[in-house]
């Protein structure tokens, strides 16, 4: 059985809600509404109050809002550098 090194291994555990907050500087409320609108990490619960996400939900959840910031600044790219379809680029001098 062969190890993965160390910088691939993924850690186990998880974190509160007020963790996970703490950790990305993010209020409370605004992890909430995040939640609302389907854009806040998944969680689990334990009993019938704690809730608690884990840390391959938490790394999914940064890879997620990589790709709509990325996505996001790619759509305000082409807003300010339009150009026609089939044309070719300008040429430099």
């Amino acid at each position: 059985m062969s190890e993965q090194p160390e910088s691939q291994q993924q850690p186990i555990g998880s974190s509160s809600i007020r963790e996970f907050c703490a950790r990305h500087k993010i209020a409370l409320s605004t992890f909430y509404e995040l939640e609302k609108i389907g854009q806040g990490p998944r969680t689990y619960r334990v009993g019938r109050k704690i809730r608690r996400i884990s840390f391959a939900a938490e790394r999914d959840w940064l890879a997620d809002r990589e790709r709509e910031a990325l996505a996001e600044a790619m759509s305000a790219t082409r807003q300010q550098f339009p150009h026609k379809r089939g044309s070719a680029p300008h040429k430099a001098l």
